[in-house]
């Protein structure tokens, strides 16, 4: 469950000798859940992609598979 989740901040040290980040962020408003991505490049935090994807709250793993996708595509060489 998400519930009593309120915030992860993810440290940029954490993260040491990566060459891009993947940052997500999700809210939950009224039952409707919205992942947020970004790829962020390790050494100069610039965006590089983003994309937000939405479904009601019991359609989540969908959501999490449409984002993986993206994710995917938007990673593939």
């Amino acid at each position: 469950h998400l519930d009593g989740i309120q915030r992860l901040d993810v440290k940029a040290h954490a993260a040491d000798g990566a060459d891009l980040l993947v940052l997500p962020a999700v809210t939950v408003d009224s039952g409707l859940m919205q992942l947020n991505l970004q790829v962020v490049d390790a050494r100069n935090h610039r965006v590089i992609w983003t994309n937000a994807y939405q479904a009601p709250r019991g359609q989540y793993l969908e959501m999490l598979h449409a984002a993986g996708e993206g994710l995917r595509r938007a990673l593939k060489p």
